[in-house]
């Protein structure tokens, strides 16, 4: 097999025409890629009043609930229960306060899957600390 050349033939001459000498094509510089979108920032929680104490939900929660659902498209809804235990609880009144946080974000579930917020998009959380319970859009 021959030899292959380092480099092309020169080009041809014709007598009364110009032929440019051929280089190699300058390419343009590739950009940068694109940095990815920025993610949704999560929702502003929005407040459910509970009595103190009670874990059932009044008419006004489901109120602020059903204008959530209709605005939550896809995304999952975060819930937070809070279990009335005042500001700088000892950990015995933080435990004992915990379940009351449980109920009032299932009630808040529970309100939601009627509203038709499917369970796989709603998630549960509980603190001891604080009164009622939250929502937020997440992504």
């Amino acid at each position: 097999m021959p030899d292959l050349p380092a480099a092309p033939p020169a080009p041809p001459q014709i007598a009364g025409v110009s032929v440019a000498s051929v280089t190699a094509p300058v390419l343009p510089p590739v950009p940068p890629p694109a940095p990815p979108p920025a993610p949704l920032l999560p929702g502003v929680p929005v407040a459910i009043p509970f009595p103190p104490g009670s874990a059932i939900l009044p008419a006004a929660g489901h109120i602020v609930l059903t204008a959530l659902a209709k605005t939550r498209g896809a995304r999952v809804v975060a819930i937070t229960g809070y279990g009335d235990a005042p500001p700088g609880a000892d950990p015995s009144q933080q435990t004992s306060a915990l379940p009351l946080g449980f109920d009032r974000a299932r009630a808040v579930a529970a309100d939601l899957a009627t509203i038709g917020v499917p369970a796989s998009s709603v998630r549960l959380a509980a603190e001891p600390q604080g009164g009622g319970a939250s929502a937020r859009l997440t992504n």
